[in-house]
């Protein structure tokens, strides 16, 4: 069935087979950098409280700046042109991060490098979402980047065995090179409206609606620890002996399961729909972090690290769809850049800031029972936005149906 899926990618047209390697590179170069720049930072002697700051800055740069990324992509600039000039930028701050060793100076360079960086990930989407077969195959093609992310994550853990882990630098700016050559042959057809629209009143489109609000206060509080305790799994594994390869076949394990869920998540999507599915994704989150909690052997990390393809690849590609639906037609970048306002930025800071003093007052281990209760409330809010699309669906309460509804743009 997988080949079939694979036979199948191979019949669309020539636009997916651009995106699936804009992809597979773009998520390479993120298996260069995760977790192996956390690790480098414990080898240079910051301390986990530093490198819980240092991620809660990508948060913090997010919630600054990702929907002007947003309103630029969709309004200003070409996603492209965003894509292509970012990533240059991107590759010179990186590396200027290995030329010290002080804490503040890595905060300073750490800050302008995720401002840059940011949002690549988002404007990527939504450039694909604008295809029509991308918009269709969103999750089969993003199969593609945890192809990436395994291949140059197993390849940097076994390097860095013998180079050492400031290896990831030079191999992060040959893949972002890359990804620029990746990103020159696509064509996408942006739509502009006729009437350019203020940065506001894009915001106001998205806000206005109470399924949106909802929704993401939903996904606030299920990323809240989610990416500190997934980052800090890779210490869990250390603490009980493993190696850096044990990290990086762990976490390449991780997201090769996370292959075979994406070639199927659009299906299981059309059947089911993103809620439901969202429902399981919460459900695995919380036995996840509890097993963490409890984990004595690494041999539990195999069934810990398969959990995975659900807590982050069904929910995300759930995410994006359901925001996709509510983008209209020259909302998409703005969407996205919403969704990682919150998943990335307002979750990511205040997560990984009140992570890090959990970690360094309670322990290590408790960080994984708050990341469980944070995915207990999401549940509760799950179900309250259940009930009101049921009552918005029902008319209710006595707004315009249209006012509300998927893809529905007054541009």
């Amino acid at each position: 069935m997988f080949l079939s899926q694979i036979k199948l990618v191979r019949k669309r047209p020539s636009s997916l087979f651009l995106f699936r390697v804009a992809f597979l590179v773009l998520y390479g170069n993120v298996g260069i950098v995760y977790p192996f720049f956390a690790l480098y930072l414990k080898d240079i002697g910051l301390t986990y409280h530093q490198i819980s700051i240092l991620q809660a800055m990508f948060g913090l740069v997010v919630i600054l700046f990702q929907q002007y990324w947003g309103y630029l992509a969709d309004m200003v600039f070409t996603k492209k042109q965003i894509l292509i000039v970012t990533t240059f930028l991107a590759c010179g701050v990186f590396y200027s991060i290995s030329l010290t060793t002080s804490f503040w100076m890595i905060l300073v360079l750490y800050f302008f490098y995720r401002t840059i960086r940011t949002p690549r990930g988002q404007v990527l989407t939504s450039l694909l979402l604008m295809d029509r077969m991308g918009e269709a195959n969103f999750a089969l093609v993003r199969a593609y980047g945890s192809l990436g992310f395994i291949i140059t994550n197993i390849l940097t853990g076994m390097a860095a065995e013998s180079l050492g882990l400031r290896c990831i630098f030079p191999f992060y700016i040959g893949i972002s090179l890359l990804f620029v050559l990746a990103m020159y042959p696509i064509k996408a057809r942006e739509e502009r409206p006729a009437k350019r629209h203020s940065f506001w009143d894009v915001q106001k489109f998205f806000l206005k609606n109470p399924v949106i609000r909802l929704f993401l206060v939903l996904v606030f509080f299920y990323q809240a620890f989610h990416s500190l305790a997934t980052l800090f799994i890779s210490f869990v594994i250390k603490d009980l002996g493993g190696s850096t390869v044990t990290v990086s076949i762990l976490y390449s394990f991780a997201a090769l399961i996370e292959i075979f869920v994406f070639f199927y998540t659009d299906r299981l999507i059309a059947k089911f729909g993103e809620l439901p599915l969202i429902f399981v994704a919460i459900l695995a989150q919380v036995v996840r972090w509890v097993l963490v909690y409890n984990v004595r052997f690494l041999s539990t990390f195999l069934f810990i690290q398969a959990l995975h393809p659900i807590t982050f690849g069904i929910f995300y590609c759930c995410a994006v769809s359901f925001m996709n639906k509510y983008a209209g037609r020259h909302y998409k970048a703005s969407a996205q850049t919403m969704f990682g306002f919150v998943y990335f930025g307002l979750a990511g800071m205040l997560g990984n800031l009140v992570g890090g003093q959990i970690v360094e007052i309670l322990g290590l281990r408790t960080l994984y029972l708050f990341a469980a209760l944070g995915a207990c409330i999401a549940m509760a809010i799950l179900f309250k936005l259940k009930k009101e699309m049921r009552k918005i669906q029902a008319g209710m309460d006595g707004a315009p149906r249209a006012q509300f509804s998927p893809g529905h743009d007054t541009s």
